[in-house]
């Protein structure tokens, strides 16, 4: 077995380590809260210390998984056993093969952006998004989309 192969199952097998983790967590955080709640109706069912100690084990996990996709990005890792999109023969031969006329052939037959031009957009778009999280992070967004979620999920099925 060569080391793409290994590399992609290997964070096949992080990623359901990973949901089976974070699922158990929850299923504490919801089973601890309940009892609390039975026990004083006032109380909580999610803590931020539950949710920290349901979640703190899966960060070894969701560590080595970014360890492994940056070491694939390194070293160009691709899945080639991907299903790949149809290749229709009459629709290359109609508005690829010449007989497109006007607008239309001229359309499918410039490439806007080079592959480096693609390359750089990606990166700036994915950068940029890192950094919108990192802010949204620090300044307390993400802890009221959190808290607005737990509060619409349990009102939803029936159990706040």
């Amino acid at each position: 077995m060569n080391r793409e192969k290994t590399l992609l199952r290997s964070q096949a097998v992080l990623c359901v380590v990973f949901v089976v983790i974070l699922a158990y967590g929850a299923v504490h955080i919801y089973l601890d809260g309940s009892a609390r709640k039975a026990a004083d109706p006032s109380e909580n069912i999610y803590t931020v210390e539950g949710i920290a100690d349901a979640v703190l084990p899966a960060l070894p996990v969701l560590c080595a998984g970014i360890a492994l996709t940056v070491t694939g990005a390194v070293l160009g890792v691709r899945n080639t056993d991907i299903d790949q999109p149809v290749q229709d023969g009459r629709f290359d031969k109609r508005v690829r093969g010449g007989k497109a006329s006007g607008e239309n052939a001229k359309e499918w037959n410039r490439n806007p952006l080079s592959a480096d031009r693609q390359r750089i957009l990606r990166l700036a778009v994915f950068i940029s998004g890192v950094i919108f999280t990192v802010v949204g992070i620090a300044n307390g967004s993400m802890r009221d989309v959190f808290v607005k979620a737990i509060n619409v999920c349990t009102e939803c099925i029936g159990l706040g």
